[in-house]
């Protein structure tokens, strides 16, 4: 079968189905927990309404200052811009410091000494698209807040025209020192670079430091050549020097020819190549002669002799070449030492003037730059000068603190920001409570703990009526298929071997529902036509057979106990093919009940019996019953039920079973939310329906009469 394709424009399904089951287990938080959202704001709002009941009324006043000329351009002392004259924010600052409302305090107590002072916030922001300041002055004294405020704003004003005094006369006194400091500098750099002139001779350096780079180059150039051809004639055979020699001597021959106007085919041919030429002629015509003549013939012997004559040249001319590479190496090798140490002295000149020149170089750079500085602070001293007599501060107060009015307590700000920090703080604690929770709340939370299969999943009953038993004609659809699916699972379950016919249904905790569901698993399994027995395995507070209006003695108790046959604990039900064996008495250690030898015969006895056999235990946790018979049923089941127990505590108890050797074949999901977009199991009541009643009381005779035919 072909996988199974994502649905278009789906590009991560398991990531959108985990946030669905994420929103789908904070659903349920809240609906389980909204009385935390209700008194975290009931709270919040019950706080504020309180600081807003002992708040007292807070009064506002407003003022404006024009601030057009403060943010001209300018600069002042070492051409440095200054913010305080040119920001909008220095200013905002300035009004806010604390100097500026100690001079204000001061002016109120002076101008009304019977006031008390009260605390006043202070608030100055720039007005949009224009260059004035808006202040606004916030207390709980109604005259007071205003008086301050127009306090703040004059003495802002002064305190201002203070400070450009202050620091214009500043700063005409530095620029001043400034100037005359560099001018001594000035001084002593023209001293130093007369006497460096003087001692260095300068500008006969500066060209003689050009001709000696060049000169280092040229000879680096010709030592270069000097080393190639050096290299080149250690290479050469006495031959390549001959051939070597007699190219030159042809190429200067033929040009002496072709100025004189002359053709020459031997021109520049050299007595090595003759010699060479001649014995090749004599030994060829020697070879002709020798097919007809004697080696002692005088032809033979003569041109013997010729040959010998060449050879003798040629020897003496191979002789001469190796002398004269030789010679020429070592006349070479003389150039190349005195050239090396002639480019090492010029190399060394060179630099001891680079030397040089770089001194006089930063010598007279170090006086350029201190007189261009000269020049601005010259510049700058004349700017400040005369801004100092033309009076440029255009900050002035255009509109006065007005008479403080009452600022509406926002009761309804108050309130809904009250309302949004309980929702908050009430959101924090379920995310808190949340994360502390390990319960399982859906099949991806229980997929991320327990890697253990699922053998059937029973859903929830809105109803309430989970504890019920299912029965023959049962009007819960899905409670009934979802055991059918168990039983399905157990009977075809993928696996070598015998199907587990004695099965132990336990939990981790109490009220997860194991009873409930060992029952219901028994009586699907007895509709089906098979027979079942289901015991009551919970020595210490099992109510089986109280609940099929039964007593609970004897029972499977008793039958460990020695005190009664097991066939005569067995209780037959009005539901066929269902066997019970109650609990039986109450005993002490039931344990060591279930560990002895009774125990593996009575399974020995009632396993050829019936086809299934369940036996409801005890929780894990609770006591070590559980475990101790664990071990000797062909399968255990686990009964997990979400949104309510502790998934450590489930992990545990499984852990245990497996350090006993128990055969766990899968884990049965119990209370599952039907609302889960994970739960998609049962939902057609289209294909469930009632039978209608005729049918189902002929049904129920044809059943009843079955037996006695058989009979």
């Amino acid at each position: 079968m072909p996988a199974l394709l994502p649905a278009a424009g789906v590009k991560n399904p398991a990531a959108a189905q985990n946030l669905l089951n994420r929103l789908h287990r904070y659903r349920r938080v809240f609906l389980k927990r909204w009385w935390v959202f209700a008194l975290c704001v009931a709270t919040a709002i019950a706080v504020q309404a309180y600081l807003v009941s002992i708040k007292p009324p807070t009064f506002q006043s407003n003022a404006k200052i024009l601030i057009g000329g403060s943010v001209q351009l300018s600069t002042s002392a070492a051409g440095v811009r200054d913010p305080q004259l040119e920001f909008v924010g220095t200013l905002v600052e300035l009004i806010r410091s604390g100097e500026v409302r100690r001079r204000a305090n001061e002016r109120l107590l002076t101008l009304h000494p019977e006031m008390k002072a009260s605390p006043v916030s202070l608030d100055v922001n720039k007005a949009a698209g224009a260059l004035i300041l808006l202040c606004t002055a916030t207390g709980t004294d109604q005259t007071y807040t205003s008086r301050f405020l127009r306090a703040v704003t004059d003495e802002f004003v002064a305190y201002r025209k203070d400070l450009r005094s202050t620091k214009a006369d500043m700063t005409v006194t530095k620029l001043a020192d400034q100037i005359a400091q560099m001018e001594r500098q000035i001084s002593v750099i023209d001293q130093e670079l007369v006497e460096f002139q003087k001692k260095q001779n300068v500008v006969v350096a500066e060209f003689e430091g050009n001709s000696l780079a060049k000169d280092v180059v040229k000879k680096k150039l010709e030592l270069s050549t000097i080393k190639s051809e050096y290299d080149v004639i250690g290479l050469l055979t006495p031959e390549q020097q001959i051939e070597r020699l007699d190219a030159l001597d042809r190429r200067v021959a033929a040009v002496d020819k072709e100025g004189a106007g002359k053709v020459d085919s031997l021109a520049g041919k050299s007595e090595y190549q003759s010699a060479l030429q001649q014995i090749a002629l004599l030994k060829a015509e020697r070879d002709d002669l020798s097919r007809f003549l004697k080696p002692k013939h005088p032809k033979i012997i003569n041109l013997n002799d010729e040959i010998t004559k060449n050879e003798r040249i040629i020897a003496n001319l191979r002789e001469q070449s190796m002398g004269q590479i030789n010679s020429r190496r070592e006349a070479l090798r003389r150039q190349i030492e005195k050239l090396e140490v002639d480019v090492k002295d010029a190399e060394a000149k060179a630099l001891e003037l680079q030397a040089v020149m770089a001194e006089f170089t930063r010598l007279k750079d170090s006086k350029d730059r201190l007189v261009a500085q000269q020049r601005q602070y010259q510049a700058n001293l004349q700017d400040v000068k005369v801004n100092t007599e033309v009076e440029q501060d255009m900050v002035t107060v255009i509109e006065q603190a007005t008479p403080a009015f009452e600022i509406p307590s926002g009761v309804l700000k108050a309130m809904a920001i009250a309302v949004a920090a309980g929702l908050l703080l009430g959101l924090t604690i379920l995310v808190l409570l949340d994360r502390m929770d390990d319960r399982i709340n859906s099949l991806a939370e229980f997929q991320s703990y327990f890697a253990e299969p699922i053998l059937g999943q029973i859903p929830s009953d809105p109803s309430g009526r989970m504890d019920e038993f299912l029965k023959a004609d049962e009007t819960r659809p899905m409670m009934a298929e979802s055991f059918r699916n168990i039983r399905s699972s157990l009977l075809y379950m993928p696996m070598e071997g015998a199907r587990p016919r004695t099965l132990l249904v336990t939990s981790a905790v109490p009220n997860e529902g194991k009873s409930t569901i060992a029952t219901n698993l028994a009586l699907v399994l007895a509709y089906a036509g098979i027979k079942t027995l289901l015991i009551d395995a919970d020595l210490r507070r099992g109510r089986i057979a109280s609940t099929f209006s039964m007593p609970n003695e004897p029972g499977f108790a008793d039958v460990l106990g020695g005190a009664l046959p097991w066939r005569e604990a067995i209780r037959k039900t009005p539901v066929e093919n269902f066997h019970l064996m109650p609990r039986g008495r109450i005993i002490q250690q039931p344990s060591e009940y279930l560990l002895s030898a009774r125990t593996d015969q009575f399974l020995r006895d009632v396993y050829p019996e019936f086809e299934y056999i369940i036996f409801d235990t005890a929780p894990v946790l609770a006591a070590d019953d559980t475990a101790s018979l664990a071990p000797k049923m062909d399968a255990v089941l686990f009964v997990v039920r979400l949104a309510h127990t502790s998934a450590k505590m489930s992990r545990n108890s499984l852990e245990i079973l497996y350090k006993r050797q128990a055969n766990v074949p899968g884990l049965i999901l119990n209370a599952v939310d039907t609302s889960s977009p994970e739960f998609v199991y049962y939902r057609y009541p289209e294909y469930y329906y009632q039978i209608p009643s005729a049918e189902r009381k002929a049904a129920k005779a044809a059943a009843a009469a079955e037996p006695a035919a058989k009979a």
